[in-house]
């Protein structure tokens, strides 16, 4: 029965350990998830932001254009912007005249002249002021709350009028009421309009040729209301703050708080911390999952792991605890258990290839469609198929690495003199056929040998001056070298290029399978290739090592030496700087 009890310990440390990964890679895919909802809301508010500044420059080019903007011109060029359609979340855009000291009279006499009978500045006073005298759409509420008032007298406007006047760009101020119907928190951006002609060049200038200011109202909920409706997660809370402190009296917007995500109930699955400059000041955005995040189907396969690998290893623990009873039971567990384990063994084969099937499916529909159906497709529908049939043929390419990757463990070497010269050479060749568009420059030391299995030997160099080939093709002028050093009296062989390199403080997932240091759209591949690698050269008694520095290119070293059996002696091979530097 020890037997038995070994086994089952066994099977269920298997069980916990394929839990573990499985459980690791759904919560990587959720991370995943919600940093791409997180960034594609952040990347939106920015977007949003620069297209609203964008119109306010229009605005001010109306001054430049004119030596009186009327208030006619003015209405007509705002109307035609079209602000409740294409700019939600401004509530109103307006122009601030410079009234200097003891002007006062003489500006409210002029605008009320116009028609404004009622004009006043709001709040008065002897120092110089700056009035809202236009402001659109003139609806009541706007008329009532902004024609007149003269923002330069509150603090948090004068900081923010004052910062733009000075550097000629627009400045925001910090969270204020705007007011209106739609109420709640907001926020005014400030744009200097200096007299034509006149010199702006250094800051006193500037302030000698300040006329007014081009002055948008923003409501924050309706504006981030907007955004997120468009861009995020509903199961992602999104809360942002004016200023570098959180707190209530900094809120911008809240999506809608609720348990967890307000620090009142479970601490959330992820939650993220942005910054961002909007009109020159900060704004915090913090990212919180809801409850309801991760509720994809890969949420239950740690548990179906789980689960199986627990029945599993229970039926191999009767099956054991069997063997121990007769003779005639042990071996006919015996051939079940044999079954049993060339199964397991053929389970990723099995898995590949039934996963074949759809994929054939997928791309031959796919085909169709873009042959017979794309012309009544729009451009996004023919990028959705474009996609579709790219990530099929990227996971038909996934599967053939993992199949190569599982062979290579039980596959006999078949050793003799191999030339590593001239296979790295004909690599090279062949890389240079498939894009001769590129300049690549090949340096292959010539008569480099080593003695091992010469079908392994060339799928590893094709990964290693495949991968250089790959990562280079962003350098103007590749290179990409081959050769030998002498270690001591032993050969290191190595693949170097200058592509952009890798930070060695992440050395240690070079060679772990779908371990990536870089994003899949800026180099393609399928994670697989730096791990065959290492066990090609591990069965061929050797090691490997990367060395890199990011834009300086990188390095990889390997030892081959099928006469050497213990793994402490091999590691003698590489120099000692190489060893403390190496992954």
């Amino acid at each position: 029965m020890a037997v038995a009890y070994a086994v089952l310990a066994g099977a269920l440390f298997l069980t916990g350990v394929a839990w573990y990964y499985v459980s690791q890679n759904a919560r990587t895919q959720e991370q995943s998830r919600f940093d791409e909802a997180a960034q594609r809301t952040l990347q939106a508010v920015d977007r949003r932001m620069n297209t609203y500044v964008d119109a306010m420059f229009g605005t001010r080019g109306l001054f430049a254009a004119s030596r009186s903007v009327e208030r006619g011109e003015f209405r007509a060029y705002v109307r035609s912007l079209d602000l409740r359609r294409r700019y939600p979340g401004i509530q109103a855009l307006g122009y601030a005249r410079r009234v200097p000291a003891g002007g006062l009279e003489a500006h409210v006499e002029s605008v009320r002249e116009e028609g404004y009978e009622g004009y006043e500045v709001r709040p008065g006073g002897r120092g110089e002021s700056f009035p809202l005298v236009y402001v659109e759409p003139e609806d009541a509420a706007n008329r009532s709350m902004f024609l007149g008032r003269n923002m330069y007298a509150a603090g948090v406007h004068r900081a923010a009028m004052d910062r733009a006047r000075d550097v000629n760009l627009p400045r925001a101020s910090g969270k204020v009421a705007p007011g209106g119907p739609a109420g709640g928190p907001g926020f005014m951006i400030y744009l200097p309009v200096y007299r034509n002609g006149a010199p702006v060049s250094t800051v006193p200038e500037r302030r000698e040729a300040l006329q007014g200011y081009v002055v948008a109202v923003f409501r924050a909920r309706e504006l981030l209301e907007d955004i997120f409706i468009q861009q995020g997660d509903p199961s992602v809370d999104f809360k942002v703050y004016d200023g570098a402190e959180f707190g209530e009296e900094y809120l911008l917007y809240d999506r809608g708080s609720t348990a967890g995500a307000d620090g009142t109930g479970p601490a959330p699955l992820f939650s993220q911390t942005s910054t961002l400059q909007v009109g020159g000041r900060l704004w915090i955005l913090r990212f919180s999952t809801l409850p309801g995040f991760g509720t994809s189907p890969q949420e239950n396969l740690p548990r179906l792991v789980l689960y199986s690998g627990l029945a599993l290893s229970l039926v191999l623990f009767g099956l054991t605890a069997m063997l121990a009873r007769s003779r005639t039971q042990a071996e006919r567990a015996r051939s079940e258990l044999e079954e049993a384990n060339r199964e397991l063994e053929s389970f990723s084969y099995t898995v590949s290839h039934d996963l074949r099937a759809p994929l054939r499916s997928i791309n031959g529909f796919s085909s169709i469609l873009q042959e017979d159906y794309a012309g009544r497709l729009d451009e996004e529908g023919r990028d959705y198929l474009r996609r579709v049939s790219a990530a099929s043929q990227n996971m038909g390419r996934l599967i053939d690495a993992l199949l190569d990757f599982s062979r290579l463990r039980n596959r006999k070497l078949r050793t003799e003199r191999v030339d590593l010269s001239g296979i790295a050479r004909s690599i090279a060749d062949e890389l240079a056929r498939r894009r001769p568009e590129r300049r690549v420059e090949f340096a292959i030391q010539p008569g480099v040998t080593a003695r091992g299995d010469p079908d392994l030997l060339r799928v590893a160099l094709e990964n290693l001056l495949g991968n250089a080939f790959k990562f280079t093709g962003k350098q103007e002028r590749a290179r990409i070298e081959f050769g030998v050093e002498d270690a001591g009296g032993a050969p290191i062989y190595f693949v170097r290029d200058n592509g952009p390199g890798f930070d060695m403080a992440y050395a240690d997932k070079l060679f772990g399978a779908f371990q990536r240091l870089h994003k899949t759209d800026e180099f393609e591949g399928t994670g697989i290739g730096l791990a065959t690698v290492r066990r090609i050269v591990e069965r061929h008694g050797g090691e490997i090592r990367g060395v890199g520095a990011v834009g300086r290119g990188a390095a990889f070293y390997f030892t081959l030496d099928l006469d050497r059996e213990k793994p402490s002696r091999r590691k003698q091979r590489f120099p000692r700087w190489f060893r403390r530097s190496g992954s």
